[in-house]
């Protein structure tokens, strides 16, 4: 797996831990909640394959948490000193639309993660998305409907394979024309 794959790879499980632990936790998880979840969907997801090795730091997930904090994704409190953070829907509505992006191909594993995730939870999101304002308007709402349908990913997906198949045939085609041209009659 290249170094690209692997950070999108990263990215996705970790999007995909916090979406466990808001359901998991509801108001609050901390790093370590994280890190375990990361740690168990990559299991999930890689445990056959020991050649595939995803790991994330605590500093890794502090940094995107962070992130998130400065974009109103997540909220942070204190509990015994030891930070808190919690999911907003807009932090919900900016993960799923990172994960089901039509125009980015991921891979397999992952899309059938995410499927499962939307297709076993996408009510508990919906209800979760309902409680904010920015997405009771008509547009929103039916932006996060599509990110939330968990066939829609699946199709996405399908669609950009078939995309990079008819270009990898197009590429054959003109190797095969180059390859007439130079051979000697």
């Amino acid at each position: 797996m290249s170094r690209k794959n692997i950070l999108v790879t990263q990215r996705v499980q970790l999007f995909s831990s916090f979406l466990m632990c808001r359901i998991i936790h509801g108001t609050g998880f901390r790093l370590r909640d994280v890190e375990f979840l990361f740690n168990l969907i990559n299991n999930w997801l890689y445990g056959n394959h020991p050649d595939v090795n995803i790991d994330i730091q605590l500093v890794q997930i502090s940094r995107e948490l962070e992130r998130f904090l400065g974009s109103g994704y997540v909220l942070k409190k204190r509990k015994h000193k030891v930070p808190v953070f919690s999911l907003t829907p807009r932090g919900l509505g900016y993960i799923f639309y990172q994960m089901s992006n039509p125009e980015k191909l991921i891979d397999p594993d992952q899309v059938i993660l995410i499927h499962y995730l939307l297709a076993t939870y996408g009510k508990f999101f919906r209800s979760f998305l309902g409680d904010d304002d920015f997405f009771r308007s008509s547009a929103e709402l039916q932006n996060i409907e599509n990110f939330l349908n968990p066939q829609t990913i699946l199709l996405n997906q399908i669609k950009l394979i078939q995309i990079r198949i008819k270009a990898l045939e197009e590429r054959i085609m003109e190797n095969d024309e180059m390859l007439t041209y130079s051979r000697p009659d």
